[in-house]
């Protein structure tokens, strides 16, 4: 038994691993990022730097200057740590987000479980 969950532990870090690194993959490479359209905004405004000053910016403040794998690498690191860096929608960091909405979850979860105990014991007592 011990063997088996080892084995089911390793084939989950494994696969954590690779799907993780698929999606950093797909969203390094996508045709647009938050990046251009964040520069693009910030060049608009009076006196501001040009587009490429502010691309070139965004893209070393998010670390996304380095290639592929290192930037995958580096964000991986930062992950384990729980260091999730700054939420682009928010403008906070993601972990203190997460930390405020999260109990809304265990809330609905906690709803869920008791209407299911209670389904249980309708359908197995009626």
């Amino acid at each position: 038994m011990k063997k088996f969950i080892l084995k089911r532990l390793l084939i989950s870090v494994v696969l954590l691993f690779f799907v993780s690194m698929i999606i950093y993959t797909i969203m390094r490479c996508m045709p647009t990022s938050y990046v251009e359209q964040q520069a693009m905004a910030l060049s608009t405004k009076p006196g501001a730097k040009s587009y490429s000053e502010w691309v070139k910016q965004l893209n070393a403040q998010y670390g996304l200057d380095t290639g592929v794998i290192q930037g995958y690498f580096k964000w991986a690191s930062k992950a384990i740590t729980l260091d999730f860096g700054d939420s682009w929608y928010w403008n906070q960091p993601v972990l203190q987000k997460f930390g405020s909405v999260i109990w809304y979850s265990f809330a609905l979860g906690l709803v869920t479980f008791i209407l299911e105990i209670i389904r249980l014991f309708w359908h197995e007592c009626g």
